[in-house]
């Protein structure tokens, strides 16, 4: 055999066995990359080890879809070179396939991720045409219709408008039509659900949004986000008492800690700590917050919680990232949104952040150029700049409530005295003005109204003690000014209670006027004691009568209080209050003095700060037989001046040498 010959032999036999061993070692390589992209797909991972199982991927089979996954894997890295790397790795898999639509796909995304909202849309598109029913790229198309569509609205909220134009409808029939076919084809697409409830919830389709939700709470019942998402439905639809229940159902699919983080937002001025989750509010702290901030007791549900949830929903909504499984209310733009609701106008600018302008401040995030990131950046409040945690301190949240002008306080007073079983017997009196309610005459002292009224009480930890409303058609009159007829309506509650810290509201409405007479206080009930002197509250009346029989204690007098405490000028005060623990001696005789002093205050000063001294109005001294004794007073106040006044009692017990004082303030008028 010839040299030549003989080589072509040897070459052959190689050719024949490469051709024979190489699809069994190909077969081995595909099914190792299969595995290697499969493990950098997997978001459960960690990043370092994603990105190492895409490079040995590339490496393995220099392919386009290996481009593909290492271009995805790269977008989620953080940096801003991962993501330049990531560009390079999409561009390189659409070069060599031009018309795949999962390539165009990807690079619509990181285009979105670049904020370049508009090639985005571009890519994906493109994309769609290649295949109608691509979900990714209809999920980008959409986002980007839905981007348009909030930017116009943000506009439209700052010139006073909230409806969407032509151009914008067509934009959110488009996203609608794009996102249903995600749907259809994958029913439990969470990403496109969520978009859609942002293109319902902000193109002014509430109904649609609760359809949404509804079907998809039923195959997934835990998703807590879903059940906020189903109560902003409700609640533009305003259904209150279904969106409450959805909201309330969403806070108790949390854990305690994210409880206690999302609830106490208001109540912490430093975000580390509700990053860091320390010292945080307990339960009953928060619960008595939230009490406190209820705008009316005489609705079925908390509107300002309600609110809170509502924002909650909204920034999860337009602030999350179902990709990665960012929740919205925990973003620097979701904790302001949280705290002031939205903004009067957002001020864009590409790559350098956005401004969010409020009544007396702005507030600035900075761009993070990857991931849709945004950062607190800085705070002006009327020209002078601070940190978002300074802001907080001086305006920790905002909220318009809804009845603010069909509120009006209600005078009032509240006196506390002792009863026999260690508990402290406290009244409560409060007025509402006659040209506050409409009423008519019935009888002398009574009018026909039309109200509701409530009273409610809860304890230190904001759990409720009283809950009460009822309707009512009479009550008391009481007029102030003969001339003028300014006159009063009254009303009362009468309660025993432990010793403690208690928050009581009182709230009237008339049905046919819709103005709300409302009074609310913290009330520190005292405790009475047995051993030492002691005085009750002065308890401010227009008369006080005694009845000729009867057990001599606090039924024997029949008393008009006056919660307005105020009197006209030659006109008269009179006071009711009870002593307590006078030292009896061996025959069981009590000796003590009472004595009723006076002095003007100004306007503005606490009794014990006017200038002006005490003046003795009269002093007696009483021998009795009992260890308590019940006492009232009138004050005759003519050629009185008028102004304000305080009114003081001070009692001695001759016999044990100790004092006991009590005072109030009131008013004389012209």
């Amino acid at each position: 055999m010839y040299g030549g010959e003989f080589e072509m032999v040897i070459w052959l036999l190689v050719v024949f066995s490469l051709t024979m061993v190489r699809p069994v070692w190909a077969k081995a390589d595909v099914s190792n990359v299969d595995s290697l992209l499969l493990r950098a797909m997997d978001d459960k991972v960690q990043y370092k080890d994603r990105k190492r199982a895409a490079k040995r991927a590339t490496k393995l089979e220099w392919s386009p879809r290996t481009m593909d996954v290492m271009a995805r894997v790269l977008m989620v890295g953080g940096k801003k070179t991962s993501a330049q790397e990531a560009e390079h790795w999409a561009l390189r898999a659409i070069r060599r396939e031009p018309d795949n639509p999962d390539y165009r796909a990807t690079y619509a995304e990181l285009l979105w991720i670049w904020d370049r909202r508009e090639d985005s849309y571009t890519q994906a598109k493109r994309a769609i045409e290649l295949d109608s029913n691509h979900a990714r790229s209809l999920y980008c198309a959409s986002q980007f219709l839905m981007w348009q569509i909030q930017f116009f609205m943000d506009g439209e909220r700052e010139r006073g408008r909230i409806h969407l134009n032509e151009f914008a409808e067509k934009d959110r029939e488009e996203a609608i039509g794009y996102l249903e076919r995600i749907l259809q084809a994958t029913p439990d697409n969470r990403q496109g659900r969520v978009l859609m409830a942002m293109v319902y919830y902000d193109g002014g389709l509430p109904g649609r949004l609760v359809a949404l939700f509804k079907d998809y709470l039923e195959r997934h019942p835990e998703d807590r986000d879903g059940h906020f998402f189903l109560g902003l439905g409700y609640q533009v639809k305003e259904e209150l008492e279904s969106a409450y229940r959805s909201y309330s159902r969403a806070v108790n699919l949390m854990d305690a800690g994210e409880k206690a983080f999302m609830q106490s937002m208001f109540l912490l001025s430093e975000k580390r700590k509700l990053e860091e989750r320390k010292n945080l509010p307990g339960y009953s702290d928060i619960r008595k917050f939230w009490t406190g901030k209820d705008p009316l007791f005489l609705t079925p549900v908390n509107e300002r919680l309600m609110e809170h949830c509502r924002r909650v929903a909204y920034s999860n909504l337009r602030f999350g990232d179902p990709r990665t499984r960012t929740e919205g209310w925990r973003t620097d733009r979701g904790q302001a949104y949280i705290r002031y609701g939205h903004p009067l106008s957002r001020v864009g600018q590409l790559y350098s952040g956005e401004t969010w302008v409020y009544d007396t401040f702005r507030i600035h995030f900075k761009y993070g150029g990857i991931r849709d990131l945004w950062r607190f950046g800085s705070v002006s409040v009327r020209g002078q700049r601070m940190g978002f945690s300074e802001l907080v301190h001086r305006v920790p949240d905002f909220y318009r409530d809804p009845y603010k002008w069909e509120r009006y306080d209600a005078p009032s007073q509240i006196a506390q005295f002792r009863e026999l079983d260690g508990r402290t017997r406290v009244e409560i009196y409060y007025a509402l003005p006659g040209s506050e309610v409409n009423h008519k005459t019935r009888s002398p002292g009574v009018r026909d109204v039309n109200v509701r009224q409530g009273f409610f009480l809860f304890d230190a930890s904001g759990d409720t003690v009283r809950y009460d409303i009822a309707k009512v058609g009479q009550m008391p009159w009481v007029e102030y000014n003969k001339m003028s007829h300014e006159g009063y309506l009254f009303a009362n509650e009468r309660l025993n209670l432990n010793p403690g810290e208690y928050y009581l509201a009182a709230e009237v409405q008339d049905q046919s006027s819709s103005t709300i007479g409302t009074f609310r206080d913290s009330l520190r009930v005292r405790e009475f004691g047995h051993k030492d002197l002691e005085v009750s509250s002065l308890l401010a009346a227009r008369r006080i009568l005694e009845k000729d029989k009867g057990p001599l204690n606090r039924d024997r007098f029949m008393i008009l209080p006056d919660p307005v405490g105020k009197c006209e000028t030659n006109g008269s005060m009179s006071f009711y209050f009870e002593v307590y623990n006078l030292k009896r001696d061996a025959f069981g005789q009590t000796n003590y003095r009472v004595t009723y002093q006076t002095r003007a205050l100004r306007e503005g000063f606490l009794s014990e700060q006017s200038p002006s001294r005490w003046t003795t109005a009269v002093s007696h001294t009483f021998k009795e037989s009992r260890s308590w004794e019940p006492h009232y007073m009138r004050l005759d106040l003519k050629r009185s001046v008028p102004g304000l006044r305080a009114f003081r009692v001070v009692v001695e017990d001759i016999k044990s040498g100790q004092l006991a004082v009590a005072s109030s303030v009131f008013r004389i008028t012209p």
